[in-house]
């Protein structure tokens, strides 16, 4: 919301006045000011004053006034607009009635004042009324204020103030605050005020009142203060059924455009567990020359448990840089328990590119976990990797060092593995990306490498190096016209290791494509890896024999997609089950969806899958879905969803069925109440048994209260409000 909407372009009456007295009619210039549209003008020299009438518009810059009675008092340097006018500025409109402003003092009143806007935020205009407005250069004072997004001549809410005070850049004061609806005050504030700084983040929130079963019946308050100097920040007073009362504080020391720093303070004595609980945060983000960004936290908290007193210590700091030619970033973390369950949870990352002289890049990143916590999976893992490599359109080199774990240790579930950790030390490779013969560019490609690797296991640990030598053919197409297009792949690599074991590893990938007609078209793949000779010394570069071919005919038009798809592993000698697909879309409105599978080894169904889509108007959605096992003969899963609009009010459902544990697993009923400006929702959520009231103002979809209750608490939120008033 502009500040100056008012008091900007009633200095430039001023101006306006100067082009009079040149005594120019119609259309007059002066100080990029203009006025047209005058039917009459008198001058009486006596007071010097100037009475101009008619369809007056007057325009300078992006400030257009119009209005049709306009009187200048030369003697006492006054102006007035009498009857109705409309000031439109900066994208905003504002009307009244009654303007008179005084030159010399910088202050004027227009009566019956309505500002018309439409904030960042909202989807549709905002307006703001007043009885009467005064301005003076330190502040603006609106009397009977209302602000509302329905229409302004008869709204069905608004947010009204007795005064509200704008003082330009600095804050916004609003008195005996009331929210009312259809006649109904819903809410009452006796104060509310808010910064117009751009380092502020300041809004208003209303109590929060709910229960849970960890605190029972709470309200949560915040308290917004300003001060010492810049700095600012909140006070928490909460109180608990079962935990008691809360106090707490948020401030911001420093917020500017280098970064911020702030730190919170809470102190709960918990009358359940006879502890005084502490919580203590300080948190700093800082941006130095040269694209340098610092993150530091850290933070102790005391709670009281059963056993005792368990305190926690948590510190973090993240740094990063990006720059021409690579970028590098370090973080930490740290987070250890005392008393109670001691132990500790500590990571940290390292990741660093850099472009290096002509076409050389080296890229470096080291990893650590360690974790020894109750009830939680021990870890002990570090791993790094290292790599200077050279590129060009003909040929690369690299060269690598690492220490890696293997991936599923970071899974908390992990499965048996046959090995833990793996290591090249180094490992050096040179690869011919295009590979010429007598001035033909040949298909193949070509790699060797050699490294000293190293493996740990369970127990064991093996260590030798590896000669590793692979040359690979680029996808060739072989278009037959009639007969299809194959598109074929292949690689075969060459390995060497010091203890004697040597294999060779053959791959391909073949795909065919046959346009029986231009909509039925018939597709198979093969794909085959398999490795000869002595086994791998190593585990984690072995090489599983596969090898698979598979096949899919489908037909499309522009209602219909038909497909089935089978397939057969020559490693297993399994065949796959033949999936067929069935989509028909008779109209935009309308669209069926079918897939089963069949077993061809067990000869049965195994499933079928069935959708529904249709919508016969934009005002009537329905979609249904459904699986059925077929073998344990019950429904696996069963979707169902619509809404209807009826013209005021709107009706949806959302349910997600789970055959497999008997129970919903999402159930959401809404009707809605529609009153064009502001809407209210009666939601049901059958898996929770919750259900609610929520009122929204639908030009900002953010903001909205809601209250209601489930088997084990009470919800009370209120959100976005701030949205009505935020400065733009």
């Amino acid at each position: 919301m502009r500040l100056q909407l008012l008091r900007q372009p009633l200095l430039f009456f001023y101006l306006i006045m100067l082009c009079l007295l040149c005594g120019r009619i119609g259309v007059t210039y002066a100080a990029n000011v203009s006025i047209t549209g005058a039917d009459a003008a008198v001058y009486d020299q006596v007071t010097g004053s100037f009475v101009f009438q008619g369809d007056i518009v007057i325009t300078t810059g992006d400030t257009t006034i119009k209005a049709g009675y306009v009187i200048y008092d030369g003697t006492n340097n006054r102006l007035d607009i009498r009857g109705p006018l409309t000031i439109t500025y900066d994208g905003a409109t504002l009307a009244g009635r009654d303007l008179s402003y005084q030159i010399d003092t910088n202050t004027g009143s227009l009566k019956q004042a309505q500002a018309e806007m439409t904030p960042a935020s909202a989807v549709s205009p905002m307006y703001l009324l007043g009885d009467e407005v005064t301005t003076c250069s330190e502040r603006t004072v609106l009397s009977g204020a209302k602000v509302t997004t329905c229409d302004p001549a008869a709204p069905g809410y608004y947010l009204s103030a007795a005064v509200i005070e704008i003082y330009p850049e600095d804050r916004i004061v609003l008195y005996q605050v009331r929210f009312v609806e259809s006649g109904l005050t819903l809410f009452y504030w006796p104060r509310l005020t808010f910064s117009l700084k751009a380092e502020r983040d300041d809004e208003f929130t209303l109590p929060q009142i709910g229960h849970s079963a960890n605190e029972g019946w709470y309200v949560k308050s915040k308290f917004r203060y300003q001060g010492p100097w810049s700095q600012h920040g909140e006070l928490h007073l909460d109180y608990m059924q079962y935990l008691g009362w809360g106090f707490g504080v948020s401030h911001v020391l420093r917020t500017d455009d280098k970064g911020t720093d702030k730190f919170h303070l809470y102190v709960q004595p918990n009358k359940k567990s006879g502890h005084t609980d502490l919580t203590l945060t300080f948190d700093e983000q800082r941006t130095y020359g040269k694209n340098i960004n610092v993150t530091l936290h850290s933070g102790y908290k005391s709670t009281g448990e059963t056993q005792g007193e368990r305190r926690q210590f948590s510190n973090r700091i993240a740094i990063s840089q990006s720059r021409t030619g690579g970028s590098t970033s370090v973080s930490y973390n740290d987070l250890r328990y005392w008393g109670v369950q001691p132990g500790y949870d500590t990571s940290g990352s390292v990741n660093h590119t850099q472009t290096l002289f002509g076409d050389w890049r080296l890229r470096l990143n080291g990893t650590l976990h360690k974790r020894d916590l109750a009830n939680a999976k021990y870890r002990n893992l570090m791993g790094y990797f290292a790599e200077i490599t050279k590129n060009t359109a003909d040929w690369s080199l690299g060269l690598v060092a690492e220490d890696r774990f293997n991936p599923d240790l970071e899974d908390d579930e992990v499965a048996d593995i046959s090995w833990n950790r793996a290591r090249r030390l180094p490992e050096l490779t040179v690869r011919i990306n295009r590979f010429k013969l007598f001035g033909w560019e040949t298909p193949f490609t070509f790699d060797a490498a050699w490294g000293m690797l190293t493996e740990n296991r369970q127990g064991s640990s093996i260590s030798t190096e590896r000669v590793h030598v692979a040359g690979r053919i680029k996808p060739q197409k072989l278009n037959m016209k009639l007969f299809g297009e194959f598109t074929w792949s292949g690689s075969l690599i060459r390995r060497w290791y010091g203890t004697g074991e040597s294999q060779w590893v053959a791959g391909s990938q073949t795909n065919y494509s046959l346009p029986i007609t231009k909509a039925l078209v018939l597709t198979g793949n093969h794909a085959y890896e398999q490795a000869f000779g002595d086994v791998t010394p190593f585990h984690f570069d072995r090489v599983s024999y596969r090898e698979q071919i598979s096949g899919r005919l489908s037909y499309q038009s522009n209602a219909l997609q038909v497909s089935a798809s089978t397939g057969y592993n020559l490693v297993t000698k399994r065949l796959h089950d033949v999936v067929a697909s069935l989509r028909y879309s008779p109209t935009a409105k309308m669209r069926f969806q079918l897939q089963t599978a069949y077993s061809l080894e067990n000869q049965i169904w195994n499933y079928v899958v069935g959708t529904v889509q249709l919508s016969p108007c934009p005002a009537f959605t329905l979609n249904l879905g459904a699986k059925y096992n077929m073998i344990e003969q019950r429904p696996d899963r069963i979707d169902a969803e619509f809404f209807w609009d009826l013209g005021g009010w709107e009706l949806g459902y959302t349910a997600i069925y789970d055959g497999t544990k008997n129970q919903f697993e999402r159930g959401d009923f809404i009707v809605t109440r529609d009153l064009d400006c502001r809407a209210f929702d009666i939601r049901y959520n059958q898996v929770d048994k919750a259900i609610w009231l929520e009122y929204r103002i639908t030009a900002f979809p953010k903001a909205g209260v809601k209250v209601g209750a489930s088997d084990t608490s009470l919800m009370f939120d209120a959100r976005g409000w701030e949205e009505l008033l935020a400065d733009e």
